[in-house]
């Protein structure tokens, strides 16, 4: 999920001032209403309303500052990385140039962590979110921000195989979060999904499940056609799948699949893959391999990175194993 869109913390109203002028009232209005659409899960639309908003206020530094953080995390809701990277820059040259504000800065360097991470590049994933966490320190800023900061690094661990560390690092967060749910129900939603994963690979499976069924409820609240709730399905469905009830998992999976589609979000290859592996374990070779096929293509398709489809195809190639086990 783009945690730039949940936890953006800036400032919509500040450039409105008695005595607007027709310009940025055009791009105020514009760029509210295709907020609202995002939330709403209306991308297309939300990115229509935003290009009009940037073309509205591009002369203004704020307006367009403001205007490219909205894109970039429509982009990133959209599983669309680059072009989502491409509008974070451009947001970061325009605010080091003006010196600022910190917690809109840290916002912009939080999401180009998140399109290094979603392309398992994690290097640049680290270095962007530790500038971040500089940018608050240097300003004692603490806030949301800070928090959205706390869970990336916690992610960040995860994908190092550091499963305890993460772990460590989200269960004071996770606390924190739930004191103050109506203003922290993304994140929170956001950080259980991360201590979920950690919890599986750290074989806590109740506890795992407690955590993800927490994150993927959370994430229904804010929008049930979102792909954000598709992915704590498919999490969830795996979790089932790894304790060893495939028929538990299909209905999430499938459910997830039709999110992803009706979005037109490539991450519909995790949700066919599921399905795949749900097919294998119930000793349905064809049909696992079918499935798992089309989540290949699709990676390959839209330039998932190296270990997602190695990761296929080794899935794709161990089907018939995952099958004859379920016939001993």
């Amino acid at each position: 999920m783009s945690g730039a869109l949940v936890s953006r913390g800036v400032p919509v109203f500040a450039l409105i001032v008695a005595g607007v002028n027709a310009q940025v009232s055009d791009w105020n209005d514009k760029y509210n209403a295709g907020m609202t659409a995002l939330r709403l899960g209306h991308y297309s639309e939300g990115l229509m309303l935003l290009r009009g908003a940037y073309e509205a206020g591009k002369s203004i530094d704020e307006a367009r500052t403001i205007t490219t953080i909205g894109l970039a995390s429509a982009f990133l809701e959209m599983g669309r990385n680059e072009e989502a990277e491409q509008f974070f820059s451009e947001s970061r040259t325009i605010l080091e140039a003006a010196g600022g504000p910190a917690d809109q800065l840290a916002v912009v360097w939080n999401g180009l962590s998140e399109t290094f991470l979603n392309r398992l590049r994690v290097d640049e994933g680290e270095k962007a979110i530790r500038q971040a966490v500089a940018v608050l320190d240097s300003a004692g800023n603490k806030g949301p921000v800070y928090d959205l900061c706390q869970r990336r690094l916690a992610e960040i661990r995860l994908l190092r195989k550091d499963y305890a560390g993460s772990r460590e690092l989200l269960t004071p967060l996770i606390g924190k979060l739930r004191k103050s749910l109506a203003e922290n129900r993304a994140l929170l939603g956001s950080a259980l999904s991360v201590y979920g994963r950690a919890l599986l690979m750290l074989k806590r499976y109740g506890e795992a499940v407690n955590a993800i069924q927490e994150s993927a409820e959370l994430q229904r609240q804010m929008g049930a056609d979102r792909p954000a709730y598709g992915d704590s399905l498919v999490l969830l469905s795996s979790a089932y799948r790894i304790m060893g009830h495939p028929e538990r998992s299909q209905p999430l999976a499938r459910k997830a699949l039709k999110i992803y589609e009706n979005a037109g979000d490539p991450r519909a290859a995790f949700a066919l893959r599921e399905i795949g592996l749900i097919a294998a374990v119930n000793g349905k070779p064809l049909t696992a391999q079918d499935y798992i096929s089309q989540a290949l293509a699709i990676a390959h398709k839209v330039s998932m990175p190296a270990m997602v489809t190695e990761t296929f195809e080794q899935d794709l190639a161990g089907v018939p194993v995952m099958a004859s086990n379920r016939h001993k």
